[in-house]
């Protein structure tokens, strides 16, 4: 082998392992970076010490869709603080384990979001997620009836928030006052139509002063402070892939706005401020030990109807 052969051989091992280097090098940096979350939330969840409050509490979903079947669909937490603690939810209505978070969707009230709280024995706040379980809600409220020339209604809120409503258009996916419970095809209850509460089949809309007209409280003359439950059920064109869902509430009546008591004209307010106080976030202290079990309950949707009718009721 001449000189040049010799030079250029050379050259080439020393490029071929130059290469490998290079190879070699950038394999371990991808690996590293792949394995970088990984092993974070691995070094995060066998966490010990003072910072264990770091790992964080999480479902793999935020939003949870009731099921056909089976009945009792529940979802389990994927990751919780290491530190010993229970769950609380916040407000009223949220089916939970309270020792391993399991939530039972189907037996959960749908249409709102709540605060899932991990709380130490020790009663402070470790960490906390919204859920909200997919459905329709009415929000609380007084309608003046006989103040507007057009009908009052009452809307569903979908999904405790500003989502797109499945059945705003009334395109005949969904169905209210659903009395076939079981889909074989027969009904099985009258449903509140038969009630006379007019509640639009489509997109779920309750005609307020149509039903009171009609008789809703069993007399066209209803005493002041007269009050009636009525379940809705309902499917919706969504995840939950028409489920059957239900949600009940509440009709008060009431012949002025000034005859209302103050107690209810509280409980409206204070409903509002507890359930505002979902999005707030999980704070350390007094906060939760003095707050949190005196939340208000948001169901059943407390709807007042007031009639003007000029006639002394008792």
């Amino acid at each position: 082998m001449n000189r040049q052969q010799l030079k250029s051989r050379k050259k080439w091992t020393v490029t071929a392992i130059a290469a490998v280097i290079i190879l070699v090098a950038w394999g371990c940096t991808k690996t590293v970076s792949e394995n970088t979350d990984a092993e974070s939330i691995a070094r995060e969840d066998n966490a010990t010490g003072p910072h264990t409050e770091n790992v964080k509490l999480q479902y793999k979903d935020s939003i949870l869709y009731y099921r056909s079947a089976p009945k009792n669909y529940t979802v389990k937490p994927i990751r919780k603080p290491k530190v010993p603690g229970y769950f609380v939810p916040s407000p009223e209505g949220l089916v939970i384990n309270a020792s391993n978070g399991t939530i039972e969707v189907n037996n959960s009230e749908a249409g709102l979001h709540y605060k899932v709280y991990y709380m130490s024995m020790t009663n402070e706040p470790i960490d906390s997620v919204t859920i909200r379980i997919a459905g329709i809600d009415y929000e609380d409220g007084i309608f003046e009836i006989a103040n507007t020339s057009e009908h009052d209604t009452a809307s569903p809120v979908y999904e405790g928030a500003d989502s797109t409503f499945p059945c705003a258009r009334g395109n005949g996916q969904c169905s209210f006052n659903e009395t076939d419970l079981d889909g074989d095809g027969d009904s099985d209850i009258d449903g509140v139509n038969g009630n006379k509460l007019q509640v639009n089949k489509k997109n779920g809309v309750i005609d307020l002063e149509e039903s009171f007209n009609n008789g809703v409280f069993g007399s066209l003359t209803p005493p002041n402070g007269i009050f009636k439950d009525f379940t809705i059920h309902y499917r919706l064109d969504d995840p939950s892939q028409k489920a059957l869902n239900k949600i009940t509430i509440r009709l008060y009546h009431f012949k002025s706005r000034d005859q209302i008591p103050a107690w209810l004209i509280d409980e409206l307010k204070r409903r509002k401020e507890s359930y505002d106080a979902v999005d707030a976030p999980a704070t350390q202290g007094n906060f939760i030990q003095s707050n949190l079990y005196l939340l208000a309950p948001k169901r059943p949707p407390l709807i007042i109807i007031v009639s003007g009718l000029t006639t002394t009721l008792r």
